[in-house]
């Protein structure tokens, strides 16, 4: 990916310019992203589930930034009517 190859440049530089606080930094930048790309594991993902249900019963079949803008703030209530219609 791009953040690969920066870094990696980046390191580069920092390491042949003797900047060592800079490459360390670097490093941990990068740690610390490849732990953000990893998800949840099946079991963190099993143990989260049972409390956490989401249920959608409809969407609004308009869009609702223009419908905002010519109604106000009204398609607020709107919305909520419709959403309490169809459950």
């Amino acid at each position: 990916t791009r953040r690969m190859l920066l870094d990696g440049l980046s390191g580069a530089v920092y390491l042949l310019t003797g900047r060592w606080k800079a490459l360390r930094a670097v490093i941990r930048a990068h740690g610390a992203f490849r732990k953000l790309q990893k998800g949840p594991s099946e079991a963190e993902l099993a143990a989260w589930l049972p409390g956490n249900k989401a249920h959608v019963d409809g969407l609004y079949p308009r869009w609702i930034v223009p419908q905002a803008l010519v109604r106000g703030e009204k398609i607020f209530g709107i919305v909520h009517r419709f959403d309490a219609g169809n459950k």
